[in-house]
């Protein structure tokens, strides 16, 4: 049982591929995952149900229109079922509601009273620094970040790390970095291959072993409202994610299991 944010302040990293199609790939594996869309681009419910209008997302919970549970929609997949709590074009508007509130606790309230209900909730968070961010880093108990294999990528990494040590100073102190993902890798080019070795020898074992392949495949899933695991199963990428989610699995389960049952 673990909150986990996937987060990077730069945008382009893959954060709503490797939310979704982690969520899918751990579902398949038995587990209950609720994936939580805060980014207003609203891209994870895009990739999950599509452009279907929605009575009942995040922003009526963090206004308190609505408790969480009606919001959340049960997704049918071939390998299961994904929960997920949907995101609304307008869903910018939760970070005037949250700031105005003066708190950034927001998605702690939310999310904290149904952690037991599931296995992982993954948040997809935005590619900046907000209120939704902030309080979705304030609510997780680790966070996953990717990164493209690119000349800037250690220099996100390391603001990030900045912004996870404010956090941790100030309302979560038990906030973990999960592990470092490889996204969008593609072993051909020679900055992509330094890079890896690069992230390799800074983060030790903070970097998951597991690299995720560049496929066109990825991209093409969202527009079919698929998941890899259905839209290609047999492409390198859905095996990396289904290697990936046993990777984080035995990660939580070392970090967060003592946690969990104090």
């Amino acid at each position: 049982m673990a909150i986990v944010s996937v987060a990077n302040q730069k945008g382009g990293v893959g954060k709503t591929t490797l939310t979704v199609n982690l969520s899918a790939a751990l579902t398949s594996r038995g587990k209950k995952v609720l994936v939580v869309d805060t980014d207003p681009q609203g891209n994870a419910t895009t990739s999950l149900i599509g452009l279907e209008d929605l009575d009942t997302t995040l922003l009526e919970v963090v206004m308190d229109d609505a408790d969480v549970d009606s919001a959340i929609i049960s997704v049918e997949k071939s390998f299961g079922t994904i929960h997920l709590l949907p995101a609304p074009p307008d869903l910018a508007l939760a970070n005037i509601e949250i700031e105005g509130a003066g708190t950034l606790s927001y998605m702690k309230d939310i999310l904290h009273p149904i952690k037991n209900s599931y296995d992982y909730i993954l948040i997809d968070t935005p590619p900046s620094v907000s209120s939704l961010m902030l309080s979705s880093l304030i609510a997780s108990d680790g966070v996953i970040v990717p990164l493209q294999a690119e000349f800037l990528a250690l220099e996100g990494l390391s603001q990030m790390w900045k912004l996870m040590e404010t956090i941790r100073n100030g309302m979560n102190p038990f906030l973990e970095l999960i592990g470092v993902v490889i996204n969008m890798w593609d072993p051909r080019t020679i900055l992509a291959r330094q890079v890896l070795e690069e992230v390799k020898r800074v983060l030790g074992d903070k970097a998951f072993e597991t690299v995720i392949p560049r496929t066109v495949r990825v991209a093409e899933a969202p527009s079919h409202t698929m998941t890899l695991l259905e839209y290609a199963p047999d492409s390198k990428a859905t095996t990396a994610f289904l290697q990936l989610a046993e990777e984080f699995h035995r990660r939580c389960r070392e970090m967060f299991q003592g946690v969990n049952e104090a």
